[in-house]
């Protein structure tokens, strides 16, 4: 871990809104009295392990990868909402799972004061970005409200375009269903006029039939008027 502690990047922007969701920095609650109790927890922490084994802590710088596994994990559990008795114990948990998540051997006592470090930063950093969020929003207030003119007109010419592809592909379909029944049509036509051609057949071989009868008979009569 070779990157410097001072990064430009602030590692709550490169959280993830998943990552971020239960964050209380951004909700009702001001940023200042979140860290009133962080620093009052803080402070009662190292009164209580005044009496015990001093813990060496590690000298290894954190960088911004760092930064913001530490606050994922300060996020999923957060440290100052516990009882005073559980602090020491929380931020231990908190270094041994960002120790095992990024091979690193952070000492809770860095983890906790890195925490707080990041929290002042952030306060100062929101400050910044409220003062000149005022002088942008106002510049944008113009143009934020002809986007939903824009979505809306966008909305309505899609509409329009799938009810015309609706319309087009009824249409379609009749002329296929019209141009079934022309050709169902045609085909009986053309069985009526085939079974009319075998009638008009058999007559025809029924009367060549009946005048060779006659021929014949006429034939016979003659023959017997003569003998």
């Amino acid at each position: 871990m070779t990157d410097s502690g001072d990064s430009d990047v602030f590692p709550l922007d490169c959280l993830s809104e998943d990552d971020t969701v239960s964050l209380p920095l951004d909700q009702d609650e001001p940023v200042e009295i979140f860290e009133a109790v962080a620093e009052r927890q803080l402070a009662a922490s190292d009164d209580d392990e005044a009496g015990s084994v001093e813990e060496v802590d590690e000298v290894e710088p954190f960088n911004a990868t760092a930064d913001k596994a530490l606050l994922v994990e300060v996020l999923a559990t957060p440290p100052f909402t516990v009882e005073r008795k559980m602090v020491t114990a929380m931020w231990k948990g908190i270094s041994k799972r960002l120790n095992q998540s990024l091979s690193t051997n952070f000492s809770f006592r860095s983890c906790r004061d890195r925490t707080g470090l990041l929290l002042r930063q952030y306060a100062v950093r929101k400050g910044r970005n409220e003062a000149t969020r005022g002088t942008i929003s106002a510049r944008l207030i113009g143009g934020g409200q002809k986007k939903p003119q824009k979505r809306r007109r966008l909305s309505t010419l899609l509409q329009n375009e799938q009810e015309e592809a609706v319309k087009r592909r009824k249409l379609e379909e009749e002329k296929v269903n019209l141009h079934r029944e022309e050709l169902q049509l045609r085909r009986e036509e053309l069985n009526h006029q085939r079974r009319q051609h075998e009638l008009i057949r058999e007559q025809m071989q029924h009367q060549a039939a009946q005048t060779e009868s006659l021929l014949k008979l006429v034939a016979a009569a003659i023959s017997q008027t003569k003998t």
